[in-house]
């Protein structure tokens, strides 16, 4: 199985995260548990929110111009 752009846009989506969490906690000198999964919480909700609302339209509208393509190629 290839890799696809949508498993590339995922992977870089996942590390952006990662990155992020690491950054906040490094900055902030998170010590204590409740706080970094309160500071966790946060960042998730972000990149979700990013994920959904810019990232995910991005993928299924060019998802959905490349089988556009396809159908009309072999149609």
């Amino acid at each position: 199985m290839r890799p696809t752009m949508d498993d590339l846009v995922v992977l870089f989506y996942n590390y952006a995260v990662i990155l992020s969490a690491g950054y906040a906690v490094i900055q902030l000198d998170v010590d204590d548990r409740v706080l970094l999964l309160g500071v966790g919480l946060v960042l998730a909700l972000f990149w979700t929110g990013c994920f959904r609302f810019s990232i995910r339209p991005r993928v299924v509208q060019r998802d959905e111009d490349e089988s556009d393509g396809v159908e009309n190629r072999n149609g």
